[in-house]
């Protein structure tokens, strides 16, 4: 059982991690705009130092944007990863606590 959580806790701080250097790689494309989310906008910092994806990228039928097809291929595998941790994290939560 305490398993579960911890790889919750890792699937979290490699999701964190890999948005950031996803973040850093795509930060002059355009692409940067369409995947991340400014968790903080509302409160009127618009250059927030943590950006992470946006939720809907971590649903599996959801398709990346048409951009990311252009992109080198270290920037389309930081963004699956991402991807794959971003939607780990809250089904091993959900399954610590079934």
């Amino acid at each position: 059982m305490d398993m579960l959580f911890f790889v919750a806790g890792a699937s979290m701080a490699t999701h964190i991690v890999l948005s950031l250097c996803l973040l850093a790689l795509t930060r002059a494309d355009p692409v940067a705009g369409e995947l991340f989310a400014a968790p903080n906008s509302w409160l009127g910092s618009r250059r927030s130092p943590l950006r992470l994806l946006r939720l809907k990228y971590s649903l599996p039928w959801i398709t990346p944007p048409s951009s990311m097809a252009q992109q080198p291929f270290v920037v389309r595998s930081v963004f699956l990863w991402a991807r794959i941790a971003g939607a780990a994290f809250p089904c091993l939560v959900i399954a610590f606590f079934v």
